[in-house]
């Protein structure tokens, strides 16, 4: 997640939608992460912070920007995402999930035909984002 208080938007980054692309030309006008240790805990609580002060992971959810950001912040700025074909979206996933042997799922899914990734995706459709 970028935040740009000058230019006011706040960019929400969809994982295998080329947000690493994204991020890299749109981080020269944003907020800088903290990454201290508190503020990294502090992300996980539900208590609103100085999105110039936050911890923004790279891929939470509009929501959370919502709940973490003082109102007239995230109501006053542009919010976007990029999305990809769920199709093309799952075989990406699959691909990346099959060959990065370091992914903490490669083991289970590297034994897993795409049908059967599919099939083991969809109770649980949460799991699709990481």
């Amino acid at each position: 997640m970028l935040y740009s208080a000058s230019h006011r938007f706040l960019f929400v980054g969809v994982n295998k939608t080329a947000s690493a692309s994204i991020r890299k030309a749109l981080l020269p006008y944003c907020v800088r992460s903290a990454s201290s240790q508190f503020r990294r805990l502090l992300s996980h609580l539900p208590v609103r912070e100085n999105p110039l002060k936050a911890n923004l992971p790279l891929h939470q959810t509009a929501a959370w920007a919502r709940r973490k950001f003082p109102k007239a912040v995230f109501v006053g700025c542009f919010k976007f995402a990029f999305v990809r074909n769920p199709y093309d979206w799952a075989v990406s996933y699959y691909i990346f999930l099959k060959t990065d042997p370091n992914h903490h799922r490669n083991k289970m899914v590297a034994v897993m035909s795409f049908i059967e990734f599919l099939k083991w995706q969809r109770p649980g459709a949460r799991r699709l984002c990481g």
